[in-house]
């Protein structure tokens, strides 16, 4: 079974990481290094130095750029402060920068060069110029804010099939909780070791790219960031860094596997690949498995949850399997998945329905949306995707 430190929430867990492993890297971006002791300090002088401006804890921190090492300390900052970090997609439209920071009420907007100029009636600092001058001259005295499992954290604007963005407001405890649950199951694939490394390429402003910048640091990770993904980056550096782990969304399975570095390229490192976010056809499934010769791993989800709520495991991914492949596996440990009629009433297995989710990463509800949430959120704690979906007999879900 994996045995790891667990923790409550997100600035706890840095705070083990340095202590335990002081020397081990954290973060990789570019031609900076920051190991655990550093990044907790930094971190540290984050945190007072958002409450120097002002801010209280609960307040929302928005930010707006591409992957970096600067956001993720960032996000970090805003968990050991009590503050609610708002990371935004940086491919919106200035329109809807604006309304998503107005919508949050964010008052300090950090933002990475050359998006400066998105409208916002707050304070701007802008990363690569002003951010490291600044953190660098904050105290680093300890954080005295109390903050606890149930206090949010983050929150994620996601637009779904209708009307305006929603502030999806995520808790230390939707992203801490899982991991005693898939520890005590040894979901390997899903549990990561302390120094292992894991590489983040998927956009910071969805769930897939913050989430598993929190996750590598909850697990005590080297993180290895790039701005955006790039396949010859993604190939040169699991060659140079001995890279374990990578989370991909189909399209760019295709494009790593087509690159011309890819031919002939040493992808041995590679103990699991994690991929979701759409659908996977089967020719390329069968391919990455081949090629790549790693543990293949499913992951369904939606920011509302945090992620992740069923996978498709390893073992699932076998010849012979080709008819689970197409599914998007079964719920996780501590996680239970039903599919309901129009009336909201459970479904037998083999009909078609609406896919409901239960468990610890459902999100607290919608920022300032209390009708939105009534619809979304529906007693006992299910939460509606609005996703179509089937449960087989043996509990695979086919959406």
């Amino acid at each position: 079974m994996i045995t790891q430190p667990v923790y409550s929430t997100f600035g706890e867990a840095l705070a083990g990481h340095a202590a335990e492993q002081p020397e081990q890297v954290a973060l990789r971006f570019a031609d900076r290094v920051t190991d655990y002791t550093t990044m907790d300090r930094h971190v540290t002088q984050v945190a007072n130095g958002l409450a120097a401006k002002g801010c209280k804890k609960g307040d929302r921190i928005a930010y707006l750029g591409k992957n970096s090492d600067l956001a993720v300390e960032l996000t970090l900052a805003c968990a050991r402060g009590g503050f609610v970090n708002v990371p935004i997609i940086w491919r919106l439209a200035p329109a809807e920068v604006e309304f998503i920071t107005k919508d949050a009420g964010a008052d300090l907007l950090f933002v990475e060069e050359g998006f400066e100029s998105v409208p916002f009636e707050g304070q701007k600092i802008v990363m690569e110029r002003e951010f490291e001058t600044w953190r660098d001259a904050q105290a680093d005295t300890p954080v005295t804010t109390e903050v606890r499992q149930q206090d949010p954290f983050l929150q994620l604007y996601t637009s779904g099939t209708t009307g305006m963005p929603k502030g999806v407001v995520l808790s230390h405890a939707n992203g801490t909780s899982m991991r005693p649950i898939l520890q005590e199951n040894n979901v390997y694939w899903y549990c990561a070791e302390p120094g292992s490394s894991l590489i983040l390429a998927m956009p910071y402003g969805h769930i897939a790219g913050v989430g598993s910048a929190c996750g590598a640091m909850l697990s005590g990770q080297e993180l290895i960031i790039h701005a955006e993904f790039d396949p010859a980056l993604a190939i040169s550096d699991i060659r140079d860094h001995q890279v374990e782990w990578i989370f991909l969304v189909p399209a760019a399975i295709r494009i790593l596997l087509s690159h011309p570095d890819a031919e002939g390229a040493d992808f041995s490192s590679i103990k699991g690949l994690t991929y979701g976010a759409s659908p996977i056809p089967l020719d390329l499934l069968k391919e990455g498995v081949e090629r790549l010769k790693c543990e293949f791993a499913q992951l369904y989800g939606m920011t509302e949850t945090y992620g992740t709520v069923s996978t498709l495991p390893p073992d699932d991914h076998r010849p012979g399997r080709e008819k689970v492949m197409r599914s998007a596996g079964k719920a996780l440990p501590g996680n239970e998945i039903r599919i309901l009629d129009e009336n909201l009433e459970p479904l037998p297995p083999g009909q078609i329905g609406e896919v409901a989710i239960k468990g610890p990463t459902v999100m607290l509800g919608y920022w300032n949306r209390p009708e939105e949430t009534a619809k979304t959120l529906i007693g006992d704690g299910w939460l509606r995707t609005g996703d179509a979906g089937i449960l087989d007999e043996e509990g695979y879900l086919y959406i």
